[in-house]
């Protein structure tokens, strides 16, 4: 049951995630946050492109090791029916609506299976859609059935996107499959435009600098990163915090 207390709580919990406070620190405040509507476990990452070009960025997870080391193991990212959903819902959901609304594919809800035999018995996600492809999820795992009412579901959709941005606004916490290369100011105050969905020649205009010098700036960060379009760069950038 929600406490009268608790929006408050909450709301306390996302003017510090908004500030400079460490990741970690808050990570173990919204983990206790969490505890009070029943879930043990959660973790939080993002994503971005498709299939052997997916780079992924996991910010946080505290599932037990033997969990963790079969997810790896079986490479189940590719199965998951928490990121199969997460990728066609906008709003956050429970296990129960997953398995009883989604199409998955026998491997999927296999994994669910096997979710249940380390005793999880239910699980809220909170999808995060970004531009330029960017996706994230948030996943808390509960060792019985909840039957959560709309401001409980809403209260944890506000710790976890508050979370999630604090997350990922700090270039370079958490697990990455790799090292950016280092950027110049100026090339990422030209993706940040790019993210906008400006031309060059408006970028040219708003920074006061020739449109071929932006178009520069533009095609060195694509070739730092080995991507071949502008979008595919934005993605990437965002996934780490850049933007």
């Amino acid at each position: 049951m929600l406490e009268a207390t608790v929006p408050a709580r909450i709301f306390d919990f996302v003017e510090r995630c908004a500030g400079s406070g460490d990741p970690a620190a808050l990570i173990d405040e919204f983990r206790g946050h969490i505890r009070t509507f029943g879930f043990q476990h959660s973790a939080c990452g993002c994503w971005a492109g498709v299939g052997a070009n997916r780079t992924t960025r996991f910010f946080f997870v505290d599932w037990p090791a033997e969990v963790q080391e079969w997810y790896a193991r079986e490479n189940l990212f590719a199965k998951d029916p928490l990121v199969f959903a997460a990728r066609r819902r906008m709003t956050p959901f429970t296990f129960e609506e997953v398995f009883n609304e989604e199409p998955l594919l026998p491997e999927m809800r296999a994994v669910y299976d096997l979710v249940e035999r380390f005793g999880f018995r239910d699980g809220f996600a909170v999808p995060i859609h970004g531009p330029a492809g960017y996706q994230g999820l948030l996943s808390l795992l509960a060792p019985k059935k909840l039957a959560l009412k709309a401001r409980e579901k809403a209260a944890l959709e506000i710790l976890s996107r508050a979370i999630h941005d604090r997350c990922r606004a700090t270039v370079g916490f958490g697990m990455v499959a790799e090292e950016l290369p280092k950027l110049s100011a100026r090339e990422i105050e030209c993706m940040k435009w790019v993210a906008a969905g400006k031309t060059n020649w408006e970028i040219s205009r708003v920074l006061g600098i020739s449109k071929s010098t932006v178009h520069f700036h533009v095609e060195r960060v694509k070739k730092k990163l080995h991507k071949t379009s502008r979008t595919e760069a934005v993605a990437i950038l965002l996934l780490h915090g850049f933007l």
